[in-house]
């Protein structure tokens, strides 16, 4: 059986050439270290959620798992009904958006669950743990929404991809989750959405915490499939190698909390646009800075004497060593940017198309005016920033 990562990275590099075929914008985000599209891994999951079938063929230590679990008075409060047989998916699915990177706005996991309305992450086994990997680049994973015009705009994105894994476990034990509160439910193929209303048509649902949530088991792969509307947020859940109770308790967890965080929608305050280009001489390729120097581009000196600190910048950033430029696939590079990340920046990496096989993977940052007055060079590599569109 594939591990886990290998199941993600081939869903990724699928995902890639379908948005290499449909030609987004130049410099979409095809692959980045931040959270540009946090729908992409619950492709693998998108297999379908079944009608209702009376006899659920669930393996016995699933159902004396239940018993053992979840105690009589919630059993009683609960409906579970567990659907086993797979719904032809509908062919009229949105797709075919993009979304830039300079529309990004961090948040913290508060600030998700004041813009949400409701609680997004559940109480998990033990044995579980977040999985802090290729979306955030690392142990410094982020989570964000993106809205129009540099981040200041309506909200075009807000799909969270939260995920669990047991590294340890001999068969693959995760647990993916998906919150959205503009599509209110998404489920994923390969660029396809379909809305809960098109995913649950003619299905049997469960009762928890007064919540109609549908539930579907697929017995030869071995995982659950949990949809789902609370607090006017969509829920979409995969759970591998999880048994009923387990399930159920994440759900019950998500669908506790009541009126806690509803109507405290998060909205950045100041909201600042982003500047990735601006007028200025362009940069002279013989500039090669020492260790421990850094060497703006005069667009960028432009467009901080210009906005100063009421805009934040997007910058691109060329790290050298010992008057050599390095290649930004290269650890030492990625070095740079976790400390970068520790600094507070938020540093990130960007590889996107530029034509047929050819992509560019860029180091950037989203900077403040008072971080590029005091950007910190460390004294052993020497740096190149510009705008990132200049």
């Amino acid at each position: 059986m594939k591990s886990y990562n290998e199941i993600a990275n081939a869903v990724f590099e699928k995902r890639d050439n379908i948005l290499e075929q449909k030609k987004c914008c130049k410099k979409n985000a095809v692959k980045i270290g931040l959270p540009v599209i946090c729908l992409c891994i619950a492709a693998v999951a998108v297999l379908g959620i079944g009608k209702m079938n009376k006899t659920p063929n669930i393996p016995e230590s699933v159902v004396s798992n239940v018993s053992q679990t979840v105690p009589p008075s919630e059993k009683e409060e609960n409906k579970i009904v567990i659907n086993t047989e797979f719904p032809e998916l509908p062919n009229n699915s949105v797709s075919d958006f993009c979304v830039d990177i300079n529309d990004y706005v961090p948040m913290t996991k508060d600030e998700l669950r004041s813009f949400y309305g409701t609680e997004i992450f559940p109480r998990v086994p033990d044995d579980m743990a977040e999985y802090l990997g290729h979306l955030g680049g690392g142990e410094d994973r982020r989570y964000g929404i993106y809205r129009a015009n540099g981040g200041t705009g309506d909200v075009t994105h807000d799909n969270q991809l939260i995920l669990y894994v047991n590294r340890e476990a001999q068969e693959r034990r995760a647990l993916d989750i998906e919150v959205s509160k503009k599509y209110r439910y998404m489920s994923v193929g390969y660029g396809s959405i379909s809305s809960h209303d098109e995913l649950t048509k003619g299905l049997d649902f469960s009762i928890i915490n007064g919540v109609e949530v549908y539930i579907f088991y697929h017995s030869q792969v071995g995982y659950y499939k949990v949809n789902f509307i609370y607090n006017d947020t969509g829920f979409s859940i995969r759970a591998d190698g999880f048994s009923e109770a387990e399930v159920i308790e994440v759900i019950e967890s998500l669908t506790e909390c009541g009126d806690k965080y509803k109507g405290n929608e998060y909205n950045p305050n100041p909201v600042l646009p982003m500047i990735r280009d601006f007028e200025g001489e362009s940069l002279n390729a013989k500039i090669v800075p020492q260790n421990g120097t850094v060497y703006m581009t005069q667009s960028l000196q432009n467009a901080m004497e210009h906005y100063g600190d009421k805009a934040k910048y997007n910058v691109g950033i060329t790290v050298f060593k010992s008057g050599t430029a390095l290649d930004n696939h290269s650890d030492e590079v990625t070095a740079v940017r976790k400390r970068f990340s520790e600094l507070g920046y938020i540093a990130f990496f960007e590889e996107y198309w530029l034509w047929e096989d050819n992509y560019k993977t860029v180091l950037g940052c989203h900077f403040s005016y008072e971080e590029l007055k005091n950007f910190n060079a460390d004294e052993n590599h020497g740096y190149i920033l510009y705008l990132y569109d200049e």
